[in-house]
């Protein structure tokens, strides 16, 4: 199962579709704290996540805060994360990458792009 994480309720909203359309079974929610206790909760076998969201109130990069608790839980640690984000801020991408991240995947990519890094996550983790 796929859990996808995005505040922005239409790009949510198109990545659920285009998983669920490739067969994929697609959890998803609109928010990093919600996101981070349905990751707690459902243990998904890959996390599509945007970097920039609230945390906590604040305008924030709100996706690297879940994943640095992804990354902390010794339960949840191995799980595959792929960055799905329109921020072109280099050191979002180079704190996600230094946390392990699976790939990052700009918004706005070929969606053949999406399903094949998930694809490759969930055969990767079964292996």
């Amino acid at each position: 199962m796929v859990l996808a994480i995005d505040d922005s309720r239409a790009a949510l909203l198109t990545t659920v579709a285009v998983l669920e359309d490739a067969g994929f079974a697609v959890a998803s929610v609109w928010s990093a704290e919600e996101g981070l206790a349905e990751v707690r909760r459902l243990r998904p076998d890959v996390i599509v996540l945007d970097v920039t969201m609230l945390w906590r109130g604040a305008v924030s990069h709100g996706g690297i805060k879940v994943l640095e608790a992804i990354r902390d839980d010794p339960a949840l640690r191995s799980t595959p994360v792929i960055i799905y984000s329109g921020s072109e801020r280099s050191w979002h991408r180079a704190a996600c990458e230094a946390l392990g991240i699976t790939t990052w995947i700009a918004k706005g990519s070929d969606p053949q792009v999406l399903i094949q890094s998930v694809w490759w996550a969930i055969e990767g983790r079964r292996r």
